[in-house]
Parts: C-alpha cells; structure tokens; sequence
C-alpha cells in the first residue's frame, strides 16, 4: 500500500547545479499521492540562454543523503523547451509516481533537467527536505473509506441545464488527497450531446454520453449511471475519455469513481458528487 507525501517547501533552496542557463522566480513544489504525483510552480521558470533552452524535464529525486548522492527518481515529467524570450508560468502538472520500496529519512529535491547535445543536464535543484518512508510507504499517508451506505435507484437521465459537481477525495488505492488538491468540477449540461466542465485548471466542452449501467461497488452488484466524457485536445491538455460511474447513495447524490485515460495511460480516482 502506497501512502501521501504533501511537501509543499516555505522555503527552498536553489541550487546551481550545473550553471545559470535556467532561473526559477516562485516557488517550484511537489507532492505526492499514491500513485499520483504533481509538480506545480507558483512564479516563473526562465531561460538565460540567448537562443531559448532545450527540452526541459522535472524529476524528483529521493536520496538518502542530500542532493547529489545517489538515490531514486520517484517521478519525472517533461515540460518542453522555452523559447528565447519566454518563460514558463504558474502551472500544475502530474504523472505517475514510483516509489521504490524503500525505508528511512530521505531527502527529495526537484531538479530541472535540459536535454543538451552532449546529453541531459541538471540546471537547477530545489530542495524540499526530508520525509519518513517504510518499505515505500509515507509513513504520514492518510486513508479515505468510501461510505458504506447502501446505493440506490440511479437517474435514468440528464438533460440541459443539469449540473453536476463532483469533489476530488482519493486515488485508486483510496490514498486521500490533501484538502487543496481535492478538486471541484462543475458539470454543467448545455446539450444531448456537450456540456461544459469548469474547475481551477480551466474551463473545457466535452462530448458525452449518460447511461444507466451494471457496476460494482464494495463488492456488491447495483445499477449505477454512467457519464462518459470525450475531451478533445486543447492548450495544456491531451486528448482524453473520462468515464464517470455515480453510485447514488439517496437523492441525487453519492460516491463517484473516475477512469480517465490518455496518450499516457489510465488514472482510477474516487470521489463524492451531486446533482
């Protein structure tokens, strides 16, 4: 079982790792939720090379000793180059963690990595302290139970002007978001066939589909509604399907499980919704 890692530094170190080709201005910090793990920058990051950089790459280190000693990556993610003149600004990325089953203190530290001629370089290193793992697990790591009460008659339709609002609690391994991560969607149905989905990361208009279905939930057989989600690729987002199971728990609301998949697999997370 994996757990959480929230480390979000208050103050960082940035270390020149390699020399002064990249300057980070804000705060560069991770966290981690089994099997999920996100980078987000609060500022800019820039390039001081005259004719922009090359791709860059977060990779997030742990090691048992301060940077640079060897250790484990536990989550990489490619950003792309910056351009002469540009800058990449305020944003929140995710990928897969992969925490090896490792145990003790380590030290994690986020390095921005520029492919080169000559190969990947570290360009810079910030520092986030330490954290307690066991056999790679975080030993702080919250749980989220999803309710036990009994499911109930789902909707058998939706139409234009429905909305729906659906609140982030926890991975495939019912590991639990950390209360600013637990995202809120509003789902609001404009057609038969579109709606639109607005939360922090932005706004977007889907294709979907709503159906009632057989489902599972805490190994019993029921009858839940199922809304599937064609997202077209747009700016800062891949192409993607999101199939939303609604387990209706009395009313019109209840516990929802989330499959979204792109180009760079499937991501199973839980949550609560209404209607």
């Amino acid at each position: 079982m994996k757990t959480l890692l929230c480390a979000f530094a208050l103050l960082f170190l940035i270390a020149r790792v390699d020399a002064a080709e990249l300057e980070l201005d804000g705060d560069l910090t991770w966290e981690i939720t089994e099997p999920r793990c996100t980078f987000k920058l609060n500022g800019n990051l820039k390039s001081n090379t005259p004719g922009g950089s090359g791709t860059l790459r977060l990779v997030l280190w742990a090691t048992s000793r301060p940077f640079r000693s060897p250790g484990f990556i536990v989550g990489e993610y490619t950003l792309g180059s910056i351009g002469n003149g540009f800058q990449f600004s305020d944003f929140t990325v995710q990928t897969v963690s992969k925490l090896p089953p490792i145990s003790g203190n380590y030290y994690f530290t986020i390095v921005v990595a520029e492919n080169t001629p000559d190969g990947w370089r570290n360009r810079l290193a910030v520092a986030t302290g330490t954290r307690e793992l066991n056999a790679g697990n975080f030993t702080d790591q919250k749980k989220w139970a999803y309710p036990a009460t009994a499911v109930t008659r789902p909707l058998s339709i939706i139409q234009p002007l429905d909305i729906i609002t659906l609140r982030l609690k926890a991975t495939e391994l019912l590991n639990l978001f950390p209360s600013d991560s637990q995202l809120k969607t509003t789902l609001t149905v404009q057609s038969d066939t579109k709606l639109v989905a607005r939360n922090s990361l932005g706004k977007r208009t889907p294709d979907y589909e709503y159906k009632v279905v057989a489902a599972t939930y805490r190994n019993q057989k029921v009858r839940a509604g199922r809304l599937t989600l064609d997202y077209p690729s747009s700016a800062g987002h891949p192409k993607s399907t999101v199939v939303l199971t609604f387990f209706f728990q009395g009313g019109s609301r209840g516990t929802y499980k989330s499959e979204e998949t792109n180009s760079s697999g499937t991501e199973i997370t839980w949550g609560r919704f209404s209607m």
